[in-house]
């Protein structure tokens, strides 16, 4: 099925859930009642049919290309902890759920399969390992459980890249951040709850961001690991900082032989946004008559990317845009890719409020290859007029051809809807930018950025007459997570709904986040709600697979003779750049456990329970509308 270009590989953790041979672990060496069991091969335990020692991750993977034989890009989403909002006390680490220093000690081990037997081995990661004194205990649930799966080790993951390559797919490394702190908040709310625009501000960035040096880490190509000596060779293994964590995975990237495309980081929306004591409303000038802001966030992640750039260049990993290789990016979240609105600008001037392009400096620095945001944003967006559950002239919610008119006139595109009234019954394809009273600007959409003028509603952003840095047309854009849900708690990219498709937003009552709030409302309002509109709650008019089909087919840019009618959006500029780079497109999620050991066995994985409603492709498929007025679904 060509609507799947690429996938996001899950979970995220599990000591060995992406490795290629298999591994047992107990996690009490002193307890005999504990014996060493298979942690990577529950295929093979009945009623399933797997033939020993072939692992879980080696199973999915061979079903993901059955299922999906044109999918060429898999995103491994690695995962590190984060145990704070507040960016002063927040610790970046790894840890593994074999091993616990609490009230309740245990120490767990590992052991390898080497073809007749099993031998010892240890968890790896960054100079640690399940024996390591200072390990950050993961959180336990009331029952003993753990809220989340270790870190993968690092030989799993050089295993896993081996592999895809091997099987001629393209890689994407995904380093990930799940919160520890109380009710698992989403990474996007780690930031400064201080005045801003200070040099304090700037000081808990750097600290958050710590000292690693790329010189602080050793290769190690026999054991699949990289050590370290940092930061700045103080050999300190419990420098739990968000550079260590990058700098590492980018080291390893180079043990596995490399990877296409490496993210250093994603949906930091909180930490980019901390301004420095240089913002002002208007900013400063660069050389070229841009202007630039203090986003000490921002910075850093500019230097980091100097940095992986580095380490790839120095092992002989270079840029190559054409051929798609060795590439680096962020994934900025949907909601501030394209900037920020700082309600009054304070305390720098009491101003109106304004939207500021904070993220334009790292779009422009020319060690970002691509520009790349997680993609939550609405299906379409329409109002119903006559209140029928279409928009005006539509019969047929599951024609998949009906779907491709409203898409790039997205909600987050140019304004916004300000009261639910307002949203529920103006006629958008037609509406005035005149009723300020009604409208507002909102977060601007991939399309309406490519053509070279801003759009006509929110010019140069903050209506100061200075564009920020990056050049409209200079570089691709690209979707790494396109997330698609069957009910929507929370994160409702592919879904219709009338009068309009919601975006991702936060169900929780919060004081310290701004957040989107109802229909296709793009503005930072604290204490927002979601509002899910007639069939937000769950799926009912439209299937899963035919949102992804939606996508796919209005942004592909290659026509087939078979389907000349379909609409093939993706502009190329005059200097050859596509507006949006499909091969790193990737939608979330495909899960390293195989269909149907997960989610069958719930006593192994305290997440199987979500499959039902969630956003697995695993076991989905497919699930197809048939074509209408005699289309196709091939849209390779």
């Amino acid at each position: 099925m060509g609507f799947v270009n690429g996938v996001n590989l899950l979970p995220a953790t599990g000591e060995f859930t992406y490795g290629t041979t298999p591994r047992q672990g107990t996690r009490d060496t002193s307890n005999p009642s504990l014996p060493f069991v298979g942690i990577n091969t529950y295929n093979d335990s009945p009623p399933f049919t797997g033939v020993f020692p072939k692992t879980d991750y080696s199973y999915s993977i061979d079903q993901l290309q059955a299922a999906f034989p044109a999918c060429t890009t898999v995103a491994i989403v690695c995962a590190w902890f984060g145990n704070n909002e507040s960016i002063q006390f927040c610790q970046i680490y790894p840890s593994t759920t074999y091993v616990n220093f609490g009230a309740s000690p245990f120490l767990g081990a590992f052991q390898k399969w080497n073809g007749s037997g099993y031998s010892a081995e240890h968890w790896q990661c960054s100079s640690l390992t399940e024996t390591s004194a200072g390990l950050i205990n993961i959180p336990q649930n009331a029952d003993g459980s753990f809220i989340y799966g270790g870190t993968p080790s690092d030989q799993s993951i050089v295993e896993c890249i081996g592999d895809l390559k091997a099987r001629g797919l393209r890689v994407v490394f995904y380093p990930f951040i799940l919160m520890t702190s109380s009710g698992k908040p989403w990474r996007g709310r780690i930031g400064y709850f201080s005045a801003d625009v200070l040099a304090a501000a700037t000081s808990a960035v750097n600290g958050f961001l710590g000292g690693a040096l790329t010189s602080d880490f050793v290769r190690d190509f026999t054991n699949k690991t990289v050590a370290y000596n940092g930061p700045a060779g103080t050999h300190n293994v419990l420098d739990f900082t968000y550079r260590r964590f990058i700098l590492h995975y980018a080291n390893l990237c180079v043990v596995a032989g490399g990877v296409d495309l490496f993210l250093i980081g994603s949906e930091f929306r909180g930490l980019e946004t901390i301004r420095g004591p240089g913002w002002t409303v208007a900013g400063t000038v660069d050389g070229g008559g841009n202007a630039i802001w203090d986003y000490p966030f921002v910075a850093g992640l500019i230097t980091l990317s100097d940095d992986v750039r580095r380490v790839f260049d120095t092992a002989g990993f270079t840029k190559d845009l054409t051929g798609l290789h060795n590439l680096i990016s962020y994934a900025a979240d949907w909601s501030d890719w394209m900037g920020w609105q700082h309600p009054g600008a304070s305390p720098a001037l009491p101003v109106a409020d304004g939207q500021w392009p904070h993220l334009d400096q790292l779009w422009a620095h020319s060690n970002i290859d691509l520009v790349c945001f997680d993609n939550y944003m609405p299906l379409s967006d329409w109002t119903t007029g006559d209140g029928s559950l279409l928009p005006s002239g539509q019969s047929n919610n599951r024609d998949v051809a009906n779907w491709s008119a409203p898409a790039a006139a997205d909600s987050s595109c140019d304004y916004e809807r300000v009261t639910q009234s307002v949203a529920s019954t103006v006629d958008y394809g037609a509406v005035s930018l005149a009723v300020s009273s009604s409208l507002d600007y909102g977060i601007v959409s991939a399309a309406p950025s490519w053509p070279p003028s801003p759009p006509p509603a929110s010019p140069n952003f903050n209506g100061l007459g200075l564009a920020g840095q990056a050049t409209i047309n200079s570089k691709s854009y690209f979707k790494a997570n396109i997330e698609t849900r069957r009910k929507a708690p929370g994160r409702n990219g592919c879904q219709i709904r009338n009068r309009s498709s919601s975006p991702n937003m936060v169900s929780r009552r919060v004081t310290n986040v701004r957040t989107s709030r109802m229909f296709s409302s793009t503005r930072s309002r604290p204490k927002a709600r979601r509002h899910f509109g007639r069939y937000g709650s769950r799926r009912k008019a439209v299937d899963f697979f035919p949102s992804l089909i939606k996508i796919f087919r209005y942004w592909r840019f290659k026509r087939s003779t078979n389907i000349g009618s379909w609409d093939g959006h993706n502009a190329i500029s005059s200097a050859g750049v596509k507006m949006i780079e499909p091969a790193f497109c990737s939608v979330w999620n495909w899960d390293a456990r195989p269909f149907p050991a997960f989610p069958n066995l719930v006593n192994v994985w305290g997440d199987a329970g979500n499959w039902k409603a969630g956003n697995w492709l695993n076991g989905r498929g497919p699930f197809l509308t048939p074509p209408t007025k005699g289309e196709s679904y091939d849209i390779r």
